[in-house]
């Protein structure tokens, strides 16, 4: 019986020491010290959340850049349920459905974007992120896209690389500049008066 209290105490105050104090102590934590981190890295515009600087979203208008492609069209929950959802296609790299999909996206992207070459194409934007949510395209991928989107929004090619500098995030594993796709179309949106 003596043992059966001791247990009953010790999960007692486990509970209140791991179940309470620990997550209130590292909430407060990073309230204080990491209040962006911790709830999202949030991007708002006119006080009105639009996104985060960790997510993706799809961008289909001539008038933006796009982003990387995105199996889950950067959507995390299925129709079918409430569970989340992320990651790309499992193809191997020789599959002839990855070639076939690519090769597509190639397409209609170089219908899009008449002035660039086919050789000058980074494969980042033709290929998914493993999470299928990646927020970032490289410095290439952006600059492919000037003509496009300095032609269909009138913004001169001298403020879209403005934009895309402002909107450099960090540099990749592989040495790569990377640009938030978000944060680079919010400044066009002002720029046009959007937002």
């Amino acid at each position: 019986m003596k043992h059966l209290k001791t247990s009953i105490k010790l999960s007692i105050v486990f509970i209140i020491v791991c179940g309470l104090i620990y997550p209130l102590v590292l909430t407060g934590v990073g309230q204080v010290f990491m209040n962006s981190q911790a709830n999202g890295s949030l991007i708002y515009v006119n006080d009105k959340v639009v996104g985060s600087k960790l997510i993706g979203q799809e961008f289909t208008s001539d008038m933006f850049f796009h982003g990387r492609p995105s199996t889950i069209n950067y959507n995390t929950t299925t129709t079918e349920s409430t569970t989340f959802e992320t990651g790309s296609t499992a193809d191997a790299a020789n599959s002839s459905k990855l070639t076939s999909s690519v090769e597509s996206r190639i397409n209609k992207f170089l219908a899009e974007n008449p002035t660039v070459a086919r050789h000058n194409l980074p494969a980042s934007l033709f290929t998914e992120s493993a999470s299928g949510l990646d927020p970032d395209i490289t410095l290439q991928g952006a600059e492919v896209q000037i003509a496009r989107v300095s032609k269909a929004t009138g913004i001169s090619r001298v403020d879209l690389i403005k934009y895309i500098n402002e909107s450099k995030e960090s540099v990749s594993p592989s040495g790569e500049t990377l640009i938030n796709v978000l944060q680079l179309n919010i400044k066009i949106a002002e720029a046009l008066k959007m937002i």
